[in-house]
């Protein structure tokens, strides 16, 4: 059974992609593996662990992976992992902008800590005179 499974792309993506730890087969090997998102039907990716989604609708769905070994059995009990779709939002859960590099997310905020300490000072060299 595949493993440790993850979504890797934010709430606010709609073709979601998921990745999984290998599953093994001491006998005969693992062959490729099956994918669904809810009740959908089971669809063969090949023997490759990440697996980029065509477009989900909003909502709260299932991811299901199974693996399928070098003479055809399928595993019985997939791995899976739960996620939302919510493409109202621009941000991603958590806030992080996506596409903006890490100083256009802490630079703003860090001037606008500057500007207002200077004018704290402007105020108080004001306040004595100066």
């Amino acid at each position: 059974m595949p493993t440790n499974v993850l979504r890797t792309t934010p709430d606010n993506d709609n073709t979601p992609s998921f990745t999984w730890n290998a599953a093994s087969d001491n006998l005969s090997g693992i062959a490729g593996y099956y994918v669904r998102i809810d009740d959908g039907d089971w669809t063969s990716v090949g023997d490759t662990t990440p697996w980029n989604s065509p477009e989900v609708a909003d909502g709260e769905h299932t991811f299901y992976v199974k693996a399928e070994d070098g003479v055809g059995n399928k595993g019985e009990q997939p791995g899976s992992v739960d996620f939302s779709i919510d493409t109202s939002s621009d941000e991603p859960e958590g806030g992080d902008a996506p596409g903006k590099a890490l100083w256009q997310r802490i630079l703003p905020p860090i001037l606008g800590s500057i500007g207002l300490l200077c004018i704290i000072i402007a105020i108080r060299q004001r306040k004595r005179g100066r």
